[in-house]
């Protein structure tokens, strides 16, 4: 397991060593997306690691050609990417899921948690 983050002092953590794919219309919307997650710094590693962003049918192709069938992905709604290349991830993986449950991002210490921790309105 490989915890790598943009924020080594966050609440948030992510393995690398697990693979997400994204459907975005280019890196740079991935790579903002996944910012807001604190895992931008996954996008695109070296190793076919982390998160793999998928702009082009050809991606879309090699994807299937390397990973499972259960492996989650989602997509940004940037509005750039081509109907397609959804089409085509959807028949072989499945429906997408929320960026959360793909990025499988954990909250861990005592950061604001409302399943282990009562918030009450004032």
């Amino acid at each position: 397991m490989s915890v790598l983050m943009d924020d080594p002092t966050t609440y948030l953590t992510r393995d690398s060593d697990n693979v997400a794919l994204v459907l975005a219309g280019n890196a740079d919307t991935c790579r903002t997306q996944a910012r807001m997650y604190g895992v931008s710094i996954q996008v695109d590693m070296p190793g076919g690691k982390g998160i793999r962003c998928i702009s082009t049918h050809a991606q879309a192709v090699a994807a299937m050609a390397t990973y499972p069938q259960d492996t989650p992905w989602c997509l940004v709604n940037d509005g750039l990417w081509a109907r397609e290349v959804y089409d085509a991830l959807r028949a072989y993986f499945g429906p997408p899921v929320t960026m959360d449950k793909a990025l499988d991002v954990k909250t861990v210490g005592i950061a604001w948690r409302p399943d282990k921790y009562p918030v009450y309105g004032m």
